[in-house]
């Protein structure tokens, strides 16, 4: 089975933008054909904003304070939804 998909090199290791339905350790023949940077398959800039972004830590207690405040059932929200499509 031959498959074209991009891969990301970090920390010294390709890592796919996709899933793939390989078993573990499963070899495999890489072909590496490098694409230019201005490909539109990654945003640069954003990746490099987001680097300087600072992300504030939150505790789990925090989330699941936050969490507790919400009212109702997931399970009856999906189960009206499916309810009212038909």
């Amino acid at each position: 089975m031959a498959k074209t998909l991009t891969a990301i090199y970090e920390g010294g290791v390709l890592r796919p933008l996709e899933t793939l339905s390989l078993p573990e350790h499963h070899r495999v023949l890489v072909t590496i054909d490098e694409l230019s940077s201005g490909n539109g398959v990654l945003d640069e800039d954003y990746l490099e904003q987001l680097d300087a972004t600072e992300i504030p830590e939150v505790s789990l207690a925090e989330v699941r304070t936050r969490l507790a405040r919400i009212t109702g059932s997931l399970t009856q929200s999906f189960s009206k939804e499916r309810e009212e499509r038909f």
